[in-house]
């Protein structure tokens, strides 16, 4: 992690912002997309559904997110809605007090927190805001029958990922810490799983070697232009050295959010959800389908309607671009459950290891 601090530590010349309890309280963000706002409508018109809540697990924030997600997913396909917002989130043991995913929440760090404290909650108020009419006949089925798994996935999260106050709030002081205003461009979004949980047998499916620095080189060249921005997330210091190494080749600013948690102490779990948000800006977003943070990055970055999602690069090879403009999305969300099995056309086999975890359709 030397290479990490090291970078922190020069970013720090940029500024340092601390966020106090008196953090102002911003917009709601982007207005929700046209599909976005259907898909709140129907929401918003479903019955409440009984106490369904996630087992209790020490594992990372992102795969508690993406557990809950997938609850709520389910839940709607059956005709109820999930709160979302009051599952909780559990901060595993190993950590240490600085990464509690309860520190900037509400109630403080002893309190357990949930996922309102990073997302916004589909409550009255937000069905109120809600463009299009609330209609229980149009079911989330019958909406989604003429979407694909990845587009019904994509409109779901951008109702149920709306950041929370306190998320803005960190996304504007990490923007501020990196010297990142809103209304720049990234080119390139990145993030990398540690060294030891890369294996060189990646390349075999994807044709690329993680840690061949001619690879990293090339791979920014064929992405980006002299000036571009890229917005990097990774703790291993071996990949970080070769993505600054490749970024200089090409002339393009690397930024490192990593940089951003200690320059404005921002609370460790509102950080990470901010920056997975940064980084599915890019118009191209690289990261690991085996990751549960690799995956909400390609996930949130299929719902920017506006624009059209970003061209996406799995460095593991098993969820493709072309995967994507076919309608594929995880059959579950949250990785480790991917093996369920789906009939029909609901799933794509892996060829590689022979497991279903890729759906088209919705069922």
């Amino acid at each position: 992690m030397h290479l990490i601090r090291a970078i922190a530590f020069a970013t720090a010349a940029v500024g340092r912002v601390t966020l106090g309890s008196g953090a102002p309280e911003l917009s709601r963000g982007p207005q929700l997309s046209s599909q976005g706002d259907e898909m709140l409508g129907i929401l918003c018109a479903l019955r409440e559904a009984p106490g369904v809540k996630s087992k209790p697990h020490t594992a990372g924030l992102f795969s508690q997110i993406n557990q809950d997600t997938q609850l709520a997913f389910d839940a709607a396909i059956a005709g109820e809605r999930l709160d979302f917002s009051s599952c909780p989130v559990h901060t595993s043991p190993h950590s240490h007090a600085a990464d509690h995913y309860g520190r900037g929440c509400r109630g403080g760090e002893k309190k357990k927190a949930t996922m309102g404290c990073f997302f916004a909650p589909v409550d009255d108020a937000a069905c109120a805001a809600a463009r299009a009419p609330r209609s229980a006949a149009r079911t989330f089925l019958a909406l989604a029958a003429n979407w694909t798994r990845y587009e019904a996935l994509a409109a779901f999260t951008e109702v149920l990922w709306r950041p929370s106050a306190a998320v803005r709030a960190t996304t504007a002081a990490m923007r501020s810490a990196l010297d990142l205003p809103a209304e720049t461009r990234v080119a390139l979004g990145v993030h990398v799983r540690r060294g030891d949980r890369v294996h060189d047998r990646l390349s075999d499916r994807t044709g690329f070697t993680m840690f061949d620095d001619a690879e990293w080189v090339d791979f920014f060249a064929q992405r980006t232009a002299r000036g571009d921005v890229a917005v990097v997330l990774t703790q291993d210091d071996v990949l970080a050295a070769k993505l600054v190494h490749a970024s200089a080749a090409r002339g393009v600013r690397i930024v490192h959010v990593d940089a951003a948690q200690g320059n404005a102490s921002l609370p460790f779990g509102q950080f990470l959800v901010a920056a997975i948000a940064l980084i599915a800006e890019a118009d191209v977003v690289a990261a690991n389908s085996g990751s549960n943070m690799g995956r909400a990055a390609f996930v949130s970055a299929a719902q920017r309607a506006a624009r059209g999602p970003a061209t996406m690069f799995d460095l593991d090879g098993k969820w493709t671009a072309e995967d994507a403009a076919r309608g594929y999305a995880p059959c579950q969300l949250q990785y480790y459950l991917s093996s369920k099995k789906k009939s029909g056309d609901c799933i794509q086999s892996d060829p590689h290891h022979g497991r279903h975890w890729l759906c088209s359709r919705v069922c």
